[in-house]
């Protein structure tokens, strides 16, 4: 028992010291881009997000989790607000533009600042976003906006920020609001009915890295100056978080801190050693037993079997594809309503798949779905298909 005191005193001690080593150690930069709003480090958007209030002083801030085609949905009869969303990539389909579309021909705002704004946008309104380009003379940082009534005052910020442009777009439908230092379009508007979509080229502007200085402050300031101050101020969580966040549990809040973690695997080893201490102490002659018989392979055989004597291809098929769909909507959070051109392209982009094997996939379940009986050829290659999409 006097040994068991001092072991655990011993450990007390040890882990007490860690915690207040790991305490007060100086943190590295976090330079990650994550444009979440509760996120403090450089590339978060804390300081924008509290600002809000100040910059839209008779509006309502209201948090959005949902996707953007869900969001403006639910807000079918809304006028007069404004829907900003920052993101490193901002993945605008069809349905997600044309609910939008409707939103903004109301009278209503939507403000994206992104590096890349999906195949569908880039097509729609003839979009292409560039990085760095040099002309020997002046860095293309200088950013200025357009405005002659505005004072002609340039911004610069270091770490390339703002260095990237619109290299394309429609210029028949867009206005441009401000540029590079080289004359390059950054910031434009197109226009909807009675509302306007205004797009950035450099979400890193509106990060706290960025809204901390002065001269970003006043940049940004200038840019929500465009927008109308309406009812309402929609901010886009679900873009850069996802489903992250809606239910932390104490052990991911654990894991999601480096101290916290090494601290909660340091009691784990701790216990475990005791245990086996103890165990070695104290035990006991255990009977020999006899293992227990595995018969998850026979169950297998026994299913198989069945199966094969019925002989219900399509049965097999459906069974297969239901899986598939499923799949596709949890880990690529594509729509699966309907497998269309849109879905295609949507599913290529985010699983990384080639066009090639999506568009087999499609056929073979098209052809499952329309035929009549399914033959084993048939299974067989629609089986082939989907392991080979499944293993990317």
């Amino acid at each position: 028992m006097r040994d068991l005191k001092i072991y655990i005193s011993l450990a007390s001690i040890l882990f007490i010291g860690y915690l207040v080593a790991q305490y007060n150690k100086p943190k590295p930069v976090d330079w990650s881009e994550t444009y979440k709003r509760a996120d403090k480090i450089p590339f978060g958007t804390y300081v924008l997000y509290n600002q809000l209030p100040a910059l839209f002083p008779h509006s309502k801030v209201t948090d959005n989790r949902l996707p953007v085609y869900n969001a403006l949905e639910s807000r079918a009869g809304l006028t007069n607000s404004t829907y900003l969303l920052l993101a490193g990539s901002a993945y605008i389909d069809r349905n997600d533009f044309k609910r939008m579309q409707a939103y903004m021909e109301r009278g209503n705002t939507v403000f994206i600042a992104a590096y890349n704004f999906g195949q569908f946008l880039d097509r729609q309104l003839k979009l292409k976003t560039t990085g760095i380009v040099f002309d020997g003379v002046r860095k293309p940082n200088g950013l200025r906006f357009t405005d002659k009534r505005l004072p002609a005052r340039r911004y610069r910020f270091d770490k390339q920020i703002g260095w990237q442009f619109f290299s394309k777009f429609d210029s028949a439908r867009a206005t441009v609001l401000g540029v590079n230092g080289n004359g390059r379009a950054n910031f434009i508007r197109f226009r909807f009915g009675k509302g306007a979509l205004f797009l950035v080229a450099s979400p890193q502007l509106f990060t706290n890295y960025v809204l901390l200085k002065p001269a970003g402050a006043r940049y940004a300031e200038t840019v929500f100056s465009y927008f109308p101050h309406g009812k309402e101020v929609i901010w886009d969580e679900h873009t850069v978080m996802g489903n992250e966040g809606k239910d932390v549990s104490p052990l991911r809040f654990i894991s999601a801190n480096p101290p916290l973690r090494n601290a909660y695997y340091i009691t784990l080893v701790a216990m475990l050693l005791f245990v086996l201490f103890e165990m070695k102490r104290r035990q006991r002659i255990i009977p020999i037993a006899d293992p227990m018989k595995n018969a998850t392979t026979e169950f297998v055989q026994v299913v198989g079997q069945v199966y094969y004597h019925q002989r219900d291809n399509r049965n097999i098929a459906e069974k297969k594809i239901r899986y598939l769909l499923e799949h596709i909507r949890s880990r690529y959070h594509v729509k699966t309503a309907g497998l269309d051109q849109a879905f295609a392209e949507m599913l290529v982009q985010r699983s990384g798949a080639s066009p090639e094997l999506v568009a087999s996939l499609l056929r073979e379940i098209a052809q499952v779905r329309t035929g009549g009986m399914v033959s084993d050829q048939q299974l067989i290659k629609l089986h082939t298909l989907i392991q080979e999409f499944n293993t990317l």
